[in-house]
């Protein structure tokens, strides 16, 4: 039925002295049918942080645990790829508790090293919260979407900064970021395929070949800075490297040159 029959029908419903209940009863069934209809909009509502960041990172490997327990976390031989496992169980944590180093100074090229390496898949993100954290977010829905903010720019900038220094890096890189008890960043840790030929166009002159492991291009800096009249890095207080882009290419560059300047004496 058209426009001009409903209209000639009402007219005629009138004329005819019909029931003004009925008229008014058809008037709003067409008036129901022609109105548009609004689509409610969908509202995506926050659940938790752990199922934010496996929207974002589907290979998500998400932990409660206390990180700062790992006393040698900070060395290039800590056994790093038991915390990009499914689960860290009691006795994995109790291991990695008790693990200490066997060499002074590790490079993270050793054999045993790149054994290590070689366990952590391709792509991965793992985040490790503090079981204090956790508890806070699972009462403050703001608070958790604060700390998932966190993990989203730490990763993303760690990309960035891993590609400005070695492109095809960033391509197989695995990342793991952990949540202190004040909700800061704390340890990480990145691992990736070892240097492209961008980088390196002599394996002799830095030491390394192209199908190892890299723990991160400024991860070079901490090995730097240590000489052998040093003592072990047990006594080495471990801090979160805090650098600004310049200031860490600039860093890394200058890590380059000496490193280079050496291997010509």
């Amino acid at each position: 039925m058209n426009v001009q029959n409903v209209s000639a029908l009402l007219n005629y419903s009138k004329n005819n002295n019909t029931s003004s209940m009925a008229v008014l009863d058809f008037q709003k069934i067409w008036s129901n049918a022609t109105q548009k209809t609004e689509k409610p909009e969908k509202t995506t509502s926050f659940v938790s942080a752990e199922q934010s960041l496996e929207e974002i990172y589907p290979d998500l490997k998400y932990h409660v645990l206390d990180a700062s327990q790992f006393k040698y976390w900070n060395r290039l031989d800590f056994p790093t790829s038991k915390l990009y496992d499914d689960r860290i169980d009691k006795s994995t944590i109790h291991e990695l508790r008790a693990w200490k180093p066997q060499i002074q100074t590790a490079t993270g090229y050793e054999p045993w090293v790149q054994r290590d390496l070689e366990k952590i898949q391709k792509g991965l993100h793992v985040v490790m919260i503090h079981p204090t954290v956790q508890e806070k977010m699972d009462k403050d829905p703001e608070y958790a979407k604060q700390i998932v903010s966190k993990i989203q720019k730490y990763f993303e900038d760690d990309i960035k900064l891993n590609e400005a220094i070695d492109p095809e890096s960033v391509k197989s890189m695995s990342q793991l970021v952990t949540i202190t008890e004040d909700g800061e960043i704390g340890f990480h840790h990145t691992v990736c395929d070892g240097p492209s030929k961008q980088e390196n166009d002599s394996e002799e002159k830095f030491g390394t070949k192209k199908d190892k492991k890299k723990q991160n291009p400024l991860s070079g800096l901490q090995t730097m800075a240590l000489t052998s009249s040093l003592p072990l890095q047990e006594q080495i207080k471990t801090t979160t490297l805090e650098y600004g882009y310049s200031y860490a290419y600039g860093l890394y560059d200058l890590y380059q040159k000496r490193k280079s300047g050496n291997n010509e004496d």
